[in-house]
């Protein structure tokens, strides 16, 4: 009896780390996909802000058309990473601001508060918005599961770039930048970069049934 559940127990873990190994291998596929054609970045930042700033409007006043569901959820994709967006700038001045009434200096705030509050809001946010405009498209339990893959495949992008954010931001405050100055430049350099990107490695995880 002890050498099945043994067995059931290494099956288990193999099985654990199988699905690890697949995780990561499937994320590495995206990234190695847009290195081998930067091209898709500035492609699917120009999709983002078709869909925010043309075909959204236009929906309030054209029936969309929505028989292409995939052309259909990625503007909600779009329309969710510009949410998560506006969660993450009130994250990052919500971090600093807390930081702040800690005690922290503009440095600490602004990288560790910036920072942490960005991802924790960002994150809400994204998963949020996602549920709620995929709804009528499909049922919620598979919407949040498609954020959280969504997340998944953008954390590796999120963490390279808070890794350069905090020379960039204790440069601009060592030049004189005050601290929120400092996040709102960064974010600026946050933003044009990685909407791109995020919205490549987000748009494969949309789930599409027949």
């Amino acid at each position: 009896m002890d050498n099945l559940e043994k067995k059931v127990e290494d099956a288990e873990k193999k099985g654990f780390v199988s699905s690890v190994v697949g995780q990561v291998k499937h994320v590495g596929e995206e990234y190695l996909e847009i290195l081998k054609n930067p091209r898709l970045v500035p492609i699917h930042f120009y999709r983002f802000g078709k869909d925010i700033l043309y075909e959204l409007p236009r929906s309030f006043f054209v029936e969309s058309d929505e028989s292409d569901l995939k052309k259909t959820l990625e503007g909600k994709l779009s329309q969710t990473i510009g949410i998560a967006e506006i969660g993450s700038i009130i994250g990052r001045y919500a971090g600093v601001g807390l930081m702040k009434l800690l005690g922290a200096d503009d440095y600490t705030a602004a990288i560790v508060g910036g920072n942490g509050g960005d991802y924790a809001l960002g994150v809400l946010f994204f998963i949020g918005s996602y549920v709620g405009l995929t709804r009528r498209y499909y049922p919620a339990k598979q919407g949040f599961k498609d954020s959280l893959r969504m997340i998944r495949n953008i954390l590796p992008s999120e963490i390279g770039l808070y890794l350069s954010e905090a020379p960039i931001v204790s440069g601009l405050i060592y030049l004189g930048m005050e601290a929120n100055m400092a996040v709102t430049a960064n974010y600026l350099l946050h933003f044009s970069i990685c909407t791109g990107v995020f919205r490549k490695v987000a748009n494969s995880e949309i789930t599409i049934k027949s």
